[in-house]
């Protein structure tokens, strides 16, 4: 079983490498670690990798598919803004959260269908 954080940070890494081009996922090992370039790249906001507003509500809608689990959650507007501005790491720990409090959420590091 992974980390709640890990996997909020491997899911949240992947989206965000799905919308820009500074960021490039290289791998995840079997304890749910990411491995992305750079190593700084999820320590800014979502302006610093030159993400522009206008992509924010796809990669709500990237990061939504990638956490099923949580997917409604992250889909609502009002409990789960996103903006330009905001520090990559707030949406990895609010994933986390979210993560924790799910009851859907059986500590797989990527989610499997049913």
């Amino acid at each position: 079983m992974a980390s709640a954080i890990q996997v909020a940070t491997t899911r949240v890494a992947r989206a965000v490498s799905e919308i820009s081009d500074r960021i490039k996922v290289m791998g995840v090992d079997s304890d749910c670690k990411v491995n992305y370039q750079p190593p700084e790249a999820l320590d800014g906001t979502f302006a610093d990798l030159a993400i522009e507003a206008v992509q924010m509500e796809f990669f709500r809608d990237v990061l939504a598919e990638r956490c099923p689990e949580i997917h409604s959650e992250i889909m609502d507007q009002a409990n789960f803004p996103l903006d330009i501005g905001l520090s990559i790491l707030t949406v990895i720990r609010s994933v986390r959260a979210l993560l924790l409090n799910s009851d859907k959420w059986n500590g797989e590091c990527m989610p499997t269908l049913s």
